[in-house]
């Protein structure tokens, strides 16, 4: 009778245990499921900050005229922006070779602040802008 009965249910000991390795194999995976999370977010933010720039970018010479200087802003509540548009200087300067447009060299960065720290993207171009210097 006393073999029958040990056969018939879990001890508390076999339960437990099994209860440590759910609680354990259960934080494991919620660990790698908010990780994941938040490399997904912190992806989805760089992908879109590096758009920003792109569209700040392509708007640098056409409805932004290319001055030298800085220019910033802010897109929304989470990103802001900054242009830094320097001339190159042009080496040969005799007339026979003088030309007739100034090289710029034009970056753009984006910021935003993700959880603790601070994130940023930048672009750099060169752009020409018309007239002798």
């Amino acid at each position: 009778m006393t073999a029958s009965r040990r056969s018939n249910g879990f001890t508390l000991i076999e339960v437990l245990v099994a209860l440590v390795i759910m609680a354990v194999s259960l934080a494991a995976l919620f660990n790698v499921f908010s990780t994941a999370l938040r490399n997904t977010t912190a992806a989805e933010s760089h992908a879109l900050a590096t758009t920003h720039a792109q569209t700040i970018l392509a708007r640098i010479g056409v409805e932004q005229p290319l001055t030298e200087g800085e220019i910033s802003g802010r897109i929304d509540e989470k990103f802001s922006w900054r242009i830094d548009m320097h001339p190159l200087s042009v080496e040969d300067r005799s007339d026979a070779n003088r030309i007739f447009v100034r090289p710029f060299r034009v970056a753009v960065t984006i910021n935003w602040v993700d959880g603790l720290a601070e994130r940023s993207v930048a672009l750099e171009t060169l752009r020409l802008a018309h007239g002798p210097e």
